[in-house]
């Protein structure tokens, strides 16, 4: 049985580049595409239980191909909007409520950890955590 640690401790070793940081990103993705390749008899099977029919599938599915899937989105936006195909006021507020949503999430996610663990004894360091999570809906997000 795996037990439940509510408060893991992890340490690593953050890219300090973005040159870093996409090297990262391709090991990860290569190692994730080794892993999968190996257990592919897994993917989509019943005898594994939520593992082969959920957990598999989505690290095929979403995180293996999604960002093939975000390059086929950005190139397909792209054209739409090259040819004149697309409402801009529609594309202004779907980027509005994507961004509005993310911020939200982040921000659901800063107040209820606070709200359970209570680790910030500080108000302003809960503060700036607050800050960076809607700062970081605006930017990069690899």
């Amino acid at each position: 049985m795996i037990g439940f640690v509510p408060d893991p401790v992890a340490w690593t070793e953050a890219p300090e580049t973005f040159a870093e940081r996409g090297r990262q990103r391709n090991r990860c993705q290569r190692g994730l595409g080794e892993a999968l390749t190996l257990y592919r008899s897994m993917t989509f099977n019943r005898a594994y239980g939520r593992i082969g029919t959920v957990v598999m599938p989505h690290f095929l599915l979403l995180e293996l191909l999604g960002p093939v899937s975000e390059v086929v989105g950005y190139v397909a936006f792209s054209l739409i909007l090259t040819l004149g195909l697309a409402s801009v006021p529609y594309i202004l507020a779907s980027l509005i409520a994507s961004i509005v949503l993310g911020v939200v999430l982040s921000l659901a996610a800063v107040g209820l950890e606070e709200i359970t663990f209570r680790r910030y004894p500080r108000f302003s360091d809960l503060l700036r955590l607050f800050t960076l999570a809607v700062i970081e809906n605006l930017g990069y997000r690899g």
